[in-house]
């Protein structure tokens, strides 16, 4: 999130307020001088109606593509990938192996929150922190995500739960696709390629 995007939140809740407030005084009050009990039986109602629309605007209104990029940084990768996953593993003999794997990724995204669940034949991955870094000026638009592991429990005697972190490049004007690199705490690490089929 820059700066300036910043202000433009901090703005329209205040303008929000204030216009929520004037609707609420005309329509209990009218142009008649207002007590200050009056004013501030405004109040919880105010507040009540600002709250229920940051919430529509963190779970659905920021997705809107017009308040994209000028209001709303934060991309909507939501919905389901699939694509391919290229392995590449030393087990403890030391023998490397190396490949491909079909996988689909299901991304849960609201304003301020983001999950990503990814599954292969062989095990499922669920995020446990992630994070955009995200810089016009340089060309950069990457998602980063901490994902905890669990092999499906009839190959987990050579495939153990573990944590991983992975990197994801997408064009920020239109997410189509994700390409990028992972790393794990067993020492593996592979490449991931997606394309988006559904929002």
């Amino acid at each position: 999130m820059t700066e300036t995007n910043k202000r433009y939140y901090i703005w329209a809740i205040v303008v929000s307020v204030l216009l929520i407030f004037g609707i609420l005084f005309l329509l209990k009050v009218g142009l008649n001088k207002p007590t200050l009990i009056e004013l501030l039986q405004l109040i919880p109602t105010t507040v009540t109606i600002e709250l229920v629309f940051v919430w529509l605007f963190t779970k659905w209104i920021w997705k809107w593509k017009r308040l994209h990029p000028w209001f709303v940084v934060t991309p909507d990768l939501s919905g389901r990938w699939e694509g391919t996953l290229h392995y590449i593993w030393t087990d403890k003999d030391g023998v490397r192996h190396e490949g491909d794997r079909d996988t689909i990724v299901n991304i849960i995204q609201s304003f301020n929150h983001i999950v990503v669940k990814l599954g292969t034949i062989e095990s499922q991955s669920r995020s446990v922190a992630a994070s955009f870094d995200i810089d016009e000026s340089r060309g950069i638009s990457d998602l980063y995500y901490t994902y905890i592991n669990e092999p499906d429990v009839t190959i987990q005697d050579r495939s153990q739960i573990h944590y991983g972190t992975t990197r994801l490049t997408f064009d920020l004007q239109n997410p189509t696709t994700l390409t990028g690199g992972y790393w794990t705490s067993r020492d593996s690490k592979g490449t991931m390629s997606l394309l988006r089929v559904d929002l």
